[in-house]
């Protein structure tokens, strides 16, 4: 649920808009040099992370050799960086982790309810 709710912060909408235009990244913060070039990849890369690193983590929760998972998250990723309404699809990938988040609470508390455990 966390990753969910985090598709719908600020530093989400911030990290994915510079991630999503690199050059427009270059053109704004160019800095000469090996050190320059190095610094300006670090940033980008930066931004990247931050804007997808929940998603990553879900890879632990959903088993880290589970390729299913990973080739869904890899779709989803893509997607929000390279089609136009980027935004609306990481706002559909948070509210569909945000429901299936409640979906396990709610399945997990009706079986503790009614004795077979978990």
């Amino acid at each position: 649920m966390l990753a969910g709710l985090y598709q719908f912060t600020p530093l989400k909408r911030i990290c994915r808009a510079t991630c999503c235009t690199p050059l427009d990244f270059i053109h704004g913060r160019w800095h000469d040099g090996y050190t320059g070039t190095f610094r300006m990849g670090l940033e980008h890369g930066i931004y990247c992370l931050g804007s997808n690193w929940l998603l990553c983590v879900l890879l632990f929760s959903l088993g880290i050799m589970n390729i299913v998972a990973m080739a869904g998250l890899t779709v989803v990723i893509f997607a929000e960086k390279m089609f136009p309404r980027g935004e609306r699809i990481a706002q559909g990938v948070g509210l569909a982790l945000i429901l299936s988040g409640i979906l396990v609470m709610v399945v997990s508390a009706a079986l503790l309810l009614n004795g077979t455990g978990v």
